[in-house]
């Protein structure tokens, strides 16, 4: 009869409530914060590390590390509140837990129900947080939604937990800097490279030699013939034999009249010369030659010189000497200035061939380069990502560009994010280059 009375006030162990037999105490709000700061350095500080790591070996592996950190940031917590520890490191470092309503420790499924609730508790601002101070039991919203109570399982080691802190976001600051200056932003400036690197392949067959650029000058007036000279390019002074013969040719031709008729060549008079010329003009003197030109010119020939004749032919009537028909000579009008609009300045306005000099090195143009450093353009304008055109030159191996740069007063110890001139021009491994950025005084 006793084992009967006994069996009858055992109740089952299920329907026993802890939380109701064993007073808790409640996590505050400042303690909860406290816990998520440490744990997010800590999680933050393990995904730099794996992707530093990652950068190391390629670009495929930081993909790999990109996916895993964002697994071991959803299941970090899960993982750690429904272990027996029942907390994490932020929480064990100010002594609280995390159990169910009876005080019991949480499964995984319940322990991952309740981190993605925090969704939930994040989206109007953080006011599902601010719950846990204002609530009886200290609960936040999410802990409301999954029936979770976080409370104190020990003593708080605060200090433990504002150096671990601070340490651990100090570590994430100069780890995301390293991170970002040494693998992020080159990666990122190769990639955006390289589709213009393809494009540039067909301008690396024939690298144009640098050219000054041609300066403007007024146009000099034609040089008028001298009396007496032949005009540059024109013919020789014809000798008396070749004008005989030329006379002779020119009465055996018929005279044709061209359209509109020219004027007759005026040929000047000489002075009756000596006994031993007169040999040589016994025949007539033409009146006048016409030539076949549109627009004739009057020219004065100047007076052939004297040729002794042979001394057998007899003396005869001196003569004048005809002189030979000169053609034409039509000197060259100046070419006239440009027409410039009354009011306006008689500068002429030159409208460079690209916007801005990091453009023209990419395209390896060193005319147009030449004009924009003539015309004054900036020569160590960055680009958006801190490249300055000497760097792109350096980087592209290209010597002539480098050349016309440093000429222009481009600094050679610039730095940007991927590294100094140097060492842009260590990745195009030209050594004609690093010896020209040396001998100017890179570091």
């Amino acid at each position: 009869m006793a084992e009967t009375t006994d069996a009858v006030l055992d109740p089952p162990l299920e329907d026993i409530d802890l939380a109701a037999s064993t007073e808790l105490e409640y996590a505050g709000f400042w303690s909860r914060v406290a816990a998520l700061i440490v744990d997010n350095a800590v999680v933050t500080i393990f995904g730099l590390a794996l992707l530093i790591a990652a950068g190391l070996v390629g670009e495929g592996a930081v993909v790999i590390a990109n996916l895993l950190y964002l697994v071991i940031a959803i299941l970090y917590w899960p993982l750690m509140e429904s272990s027996e520890r029942q907390a994490t490191i932020g929480k064990q470092l100010l002594g609280i837990q995390v159990v169910d309503a009876n005080g019991a420790r949480l499964n995984f499924v319940r322990a991952l129900l309740r981190n993605l609730a925090k969704i939930l508790s994040s989206l109007p601002f953080g006011l599902g947080f601010l719950l846990a101070a204002f609530t009886a039991k200290k609960q936040a919203l999410h802990d409301l939604i999954t029936k979770c109570l976080v409370v104190r399982a020990g003593p708080s080691r605060f200090m433990k937990a504002v150096v671990v802190t601070v340490g651990a976001l100090l570590i994430s600051i100069f780890g995301g800097y390293y991170y970002v200056t040494e693998f992020y932003l080159p990666q990122m400036a190769e990639d955006m490279g390289r589709p213009m690197e393809k494009g540039m392949k067909p301008a690396q067959v024939a690298k144009p030699k640098a050219v000054q650029p041609p300066v403007a000058k007024a146009p000099a007036p034609a040089a008028q013939p001298a009396p007496g000279a032949a005009a540059p390019g024109g013919p020789k002074p014809m000798t008396p034999q070749e004008i005989a013969e030329f006379e002779k040719k020119m009465q055996q031709a018929k005279p044709v009249s061209p359209a509109p008729k020219p004027a007759p060549v005026a040929v000047a008079k000489p002075k009756p010369e000596s006994a031993p010329v007169a040999a040589a003009a016994a025949k007539p003197k033409p009146a006048a030659v016409e030539v076949p030109k549109p627009k004739p010119a009057v020219v004065d020939v100047p007076k052939p010189k004297p040729v002794p004749a042979p001394a057998a032919e007899a003396p005869a009537a001196s003569a004048p000497v005809p002189p030979a028909p000169a053609r034409p000579v039509e000197p060259r009008a100046p070419a006239a200035p440009p027409a410039v609009a009354p009011g306006l300045s008689s500068r002429i306005v030159r409208s460079p061939k690209f916007n801005d000099v990091m453009t023209c090195v990419m395209f390896r143009d060193a005319p147009a380069l030449a004009e924009l450093l003539e015309l004054g353009w900036w020569v160590d304008r960055p680009d958006s990502n801190g490249i300055t055109p000497l760097m792109a030159a350096a980087w592209n191996g290209d010597p002539a560009m480098a050349q016309l740069l440093l000429k222009a007063g481009a600094d050679p110890n610039r730095r940007a994010p991927g590294g100094s001139v140097l060492e842009y021009a260590g990745r195009s491994e030209n050594a004609l280059v690093i010896q020209m950025l040396r001998s100017s005084g890179a570091r």
